[in-house]
């Protein structure tokens, strides 16, 4: 590293423009990175918003599932990825201090709950903190959603920066005139707060989108005296979506294919036209990535998906078709039967299609504790195109470009 650290810097926080963006992925480079510079470097998120229950000393864990050794305790998702993936020797409850839920924003809303007692949730973020920070030599911190999140307990981003004294790294997703747009809005919000902005990270850059970030954005960065710390290229293993994140999504399981859960879809298609129709666009794709969304009761789709998916699958090694079936009632027991059979990775909704359909085309698919392979991926991933030398030193140099 070129140059010396900056004086005080004790602690990173990551911040974004807007919910999704890949905070996560972008705090894994950067505790990946910081391990590699100091001896003692850790992780944790102060306001959390999905529940990860952990098992505590002296408690019995629940049957496992795919992602759970867990019970009644309750802490955050990101968290435990992190806590686990880099082996932290930190409690829970310093890692991930205080979990907003739906109800306590309420409670918070009709009585003014935070200001009660000393196990309000600001305490509870200042006492790990600090609590952190007498053990290591850097934190990476991490925010939840976008920069407002929590604002109903006067504890978003912004605010826990401001009250600990720590830099903001701000995550934008691509490269867009919105993008700059969500930028502006988080400045002046860190601005207003006396918030130093340490440098801005693009996630998920197409490569065609390159050129532009480093002509057009990073003036405008230059302009308001933002350094450009990353430009994480797009990942579609880390952006396409499995049938564990639709188990997830649909709070669901899966009926059949079960040994296929984590294969990715880089294809979604609702069905419901004639088979002719199906069949003419199927083939128009030149790999089998497929996820069919369709009626559950469209027997004859389903039997022309597993006829397609098994002409395909003798062209391509890893040629997988899926089936998210809606409707009033689960598919007959011989289609179901068929599916077990052909070994069709599927879940049933009852729900109609189109409605599945605009579910699955908004879901962001997450990081989880058991995709072990994506989060050593994206790690990896976000480190190699991060600057380390500007972001612990202040000099800019060359960002690594996807």
């Amino acid at each position: 590293m070129s140059g010396s650290i900056r004086r005080g810097l004790k602690s990173i926080y990551v911040a974004a423009t807007n919910a999704d963006v890949g905070k996560t992925v972008v705090s894994l480079g950067l505790v990946q990175g910081l391990k590699k510079r100091f001896e003692r470097v850790s992780y944790m998120k102060p306001v959390g918003t999905q529940t990860a229950p952990i098992v505590v000393k002296g408690t019995a864990p629940r049957q496992k599932n795919v992602d759970e050794t867990r019970d009644r305790r309750q802490y955050d998702l990101d968290a435990e990825i992190m806590k686990e993936s880099f082996k932290l020797p930190h409690s829970y409850s310093d890692v991930s201090p205080f979990m907003l839920t739906q109800e306590y924003q309420k409670k918070v809303i009709d009585s003014h709950l935070y200001d009660l007692d000393e196990n309000n949730p600001r305490s509870l973020v200042m006492n790990a903190y600090e609590r952190m920070s007498e053990k290591n030599d850097m934190i990476v911190i991490e925010g939840t959603g976008h920069t407002g999140v929590g604002s109903v307990l006067n504890l978003n981003s912004v605010t826990i920066a401001q009250d600990i004294s720590v830099p903001i790294v701000l995550v934008g997703e691509g490269v867009s005139s919105s993008t700059i747009d969500s930028l502006a809005l988080n400045r002046e919000m860190c601005r207003s707060a006396g918030v130093e902005i340490a440098g801005v990270v693009f996630n998920k850059v197409n490569e065609d989108d390159t050129q532009a970030l480093h002509d057009d954005v990073a003036k405008v960065l230059r302009r308001w005296g933002l350094p450009l710390l990353g430009a994480i290229p797009y990942d579609r293993v880390l952006s396409d979506p499995s049938m564990r994140d639709f188990e997830v999504l649909f709070n669901t399981r899966m009926i059949s294919g079960e040994s296929h859960r984590f294969f990715q879809y880089k294809h979604k298609r609702l069905v419901t036209g004639s088979v002719d129709e199906f069949l003419d666009r199927y083939d128009q794709f030149d790999e089998p990535h497929h996820l069919c969304v369709t009626h559950a009761g469209r027997a004859d789709i389903i039997l022309a998906l597993i006829a397609q998916h098994n002409t395909l699958k003798s062209g391509f090694s890893d040629g997988i078709s899926g089936l998210v079936l809606t409707g009033n009632a689960p598919p007959r027991a011989e289609v179901l039967s068929m599916l077990h059979t052909f070994n069709i990775p599927s879940i049933y909704v009852p729900t109609d299609s189109y409605s599945a359909m605009s579910m699955i085309a908004q879901n962001v698919p997450k990081l989880r504790p058991s995709t072990v392979s994506k989060i050593e991926r994206a790690a990896k991933l976000a480190e190699t195109h991060i600057d380390f030398d500007a972001l612990l030193t202040g000099k800019v140099s060359s960002v690594p470009v996807p």
